[in-house]
């Protein structure tokens, strides 16, 4: 009889290893006063010894919304009442789904010294940069307030929609600093090719222009998920309904991208800290 092993079986290894990053991803969350710690701490040390503090944050963005409203009323001929509401909630979301996007890349650069110092769940680390972001939006409540009241919006039982659709537009975009974190940390190109991508996509998604007005064609603004995962969190909050596509779209991205979140989680938990 041969005293040869037997090789590994690769399926149950990956196997193995999924089942480590979903249990990585499990106490990632249980943890969640270590990063929501550590964003409040962000949020709060970059505006230290500021007059205003983070409300500088509303601010900045309710002077960059005024600008691009006047701006945008003035190249299509449109009013200011019926522009505006639409546009700021557009630009809003669009700011809180670019910056996870985007930010997402160097969730792990940025946290190299934890990384190697301190054994916390890789998990930890994007979630805290999803949890930055997401208090930095919540920053804008006054702004989102006000338009909830602005003429031509119509509250109503739909706006009661937002409290789900909101969370599935974060969810919609979350896993991307588990995918794009690695290859950012592994190919240090990655987040300049994310930066230009989304540049590019701010101008392709319906923030200060509509579907209808593409007559025809609207159905290419259809292929663009982030315009779903907009529109299902401005809509209600414009007392309209959200389209079943664009939830449909939305659920998707939610399903498609964990699982990639997991699949990457496998592949780098013991390969990251090498990368950083």
């Amino acid at each position: 009889m041969s005293d040869r092993t037997a090789p590994a079986d690769p399926a149950r290894g990956f196997a193995r290893e999924l089942g480590l990053a979903g249990a990585d991803l499990l106490q990632g969350l249980a943890h969640w006063r270590v990063w929501l710690g550590l964003a409040w701490q962000n949020v709060r040390t970059q505006y230290r010894r500021s007059v205003l503090g983070p409300f500088w944050i509303t601010l900045a963005s309710a002077i960059q919304i005024a600008t691009l409203g006047v701006l945008t009323s003035m190249l299509f001929g449109l009013g200011m009442r019926a522009l505006l509401a639409p546009l700021c909630l557009g630009y809003l979301l669009w700011s809180l789904v670019s910056r996870i996007a985007g930010e997402g890349c160097s969730s792990y650069l940025d946290a190299a010294q934890y990384l190697r110092q301190v054994n916390q769940p890789l998990s930890v680390y994007p979630l805290w940069t999803v949890a930055r972001n997401v208090l930095v939006f919540l920053h804008h409540l006054p702004v989102l307030l006000l338009l909830l009241v602005w003429p031509g919006v119509a509250v109503n039982a739909r706006t009661l929609l937002v409290l789900g659709t909101l969370p599935m537009a974060v969810l919609s975009v979350s896993w991307l600093g588990f995918v794009l974190g690695p290859l950012s940390a592994r190919y240090r190109d990655v987040p300049q090719i994310v930066a230009s991508l989304l540049g590019i996509a701010f101008y392709l998604t319906p923030i200060f222009w509509e579907k209808r007005q593409l007559g025809s064609r609207a159905y290419l603004a259809d292929l663009n998920p982030l315009s779903h995962v907009i529109q299902i969190v401005r809509l209600p909050l414009l007392g309209q309904a959200p389209e079943p596509l664009s939830l449909a779209v939305t659920g998707a991205l939610i399903l498609v991208g964990w699982s990639a979140a997991l699949v990457s989680l496998a592949r780098c938990r013991t390969t990251l800290a090498y990368w950083v």
